[in-house]
């Protein structure tokens, strides 16, 4: 069996500490706080209660995954998760292991254990430009602007690397329609309304993201998001911004009068000319005549 306590032996540090935040999880047996934000700072845990080490799980879909322990000094109160530990957004359960805990690492205990929700670090997204044609030129880049506040620590060594999504969804013809989109939104609940997806590794501090011209052929309002792998998971950032396509003037279809009278002399067929935006694939519809 792994020695889960080895493995955070560098990263896991015991030390004394006055809990600083106003905001608190308040449990019998500890104090810690309630915002904590993936690799932000180090998460200091205040023991009320004696035990033997303490253990971090991160709880997806019911499934509780062992990420390490923590041994108790008994003569000191406090221990600290060092900053890199967990490197994603997400619920978690601390526990104290006790002296009649089972050997079972693998097994959470009822009892003495809290959930910690941790959240994603921040992030802003924007369109550039805000407003385009559809099939726009290849030559004018329509990007997405991504920028992530902190982390201010490496992700520890061994730890998960973050891992997000980014969705480009069609809203529809109204501004207001991007409003339906929101943080308790999932890609389960929104699947329907996604253009393109991309994944982002980490959490860049500057990325622009480039789309192809191809991706906008209906006009109306777009708007993107951040989520994590799970598709029933909520986003975890909303763009605040949207991006207008109004339908593009460079579809032209011309019958020269001349064509029309006298049929015969084409065959039985009139000619037409017509000119579309360059960014249609060739598969694409162009011209449909009814």
């Amino acid at each position: 069996m792994v020695d889960h306590g080895n493995i955070f032996l560098n990263t896991f540090y015991i030390t004394l500490f006055c809990l600083t935040s106003v905001r608190v999880v308040a449990e019998d047996w500890l104090n810690v706080t309630s915002n904590y934000t993936a690799l932000m700072s180090d998460l200091r845990i205040d023991l009320l209660e004696s035990g033997v080490a303490v253990q971090l799980y991160e709880l997806q879909n019911d499934n509780y995954t062992l990420m390490g322990t923590i041994t108790v000094d008994e003569n000191w109160p406090n221990v600290t998760l060092h900053c890199g530990i967990i490197t994603k957004g997400g619920r978690y359960v601390l526990q104290l292991v006790s002296n009649n805990t089972t050997e079972d690492n693998e097994m959470i205990q009822d009892g003495q254990t809290v959930e910690l929700e941790v959240r994603w670090p921040a992030a802003s997204l924007s369109f550039e430009p805000k407003r385009i044609s559809t099939y726009p030129d290849p030559r004018q880049q329509v990007v997405i602007v991504m920028k992530f506040e902190g982390p201010q620590c490496e992700p520890a060594v061994g730890s998960s690397v973050p891992m997000l999504w980014l969705d480009l969804m069609y809203c529809g013809l109204s501004a207001g329609a991007c409003k339906n989109v929101s943080r308790e939104s999932s890609r389960n609940s929104m699947e329907h309304l996604i253009v393109h997806s991309e994944k982002i590794r980490g959490y860049p501090r500057f990325r622009k993201i480039f789309l192809k011209c191809d991706i906008f052929g209906i006009a109306g309002y777009y708007t993107a998001v951040l989520r994590p792998p799970e598709r029933q998971a909520a986003f975890t950032h909303v763009m605040d911004g949207q991006l207008e396509v109004v339908p593009s003037n460079k579809f032209t279809l011309n019958v020269h009068g001349k064509s029309i009278f006298p049929c015969d002399n084409y065959g039985g067929g009139v000619p037409v000319m017509f000119q579309y935006p360059s960014c249609i694939l060739p598969t694409s519809d162009k011209v449909k005549i009814k």
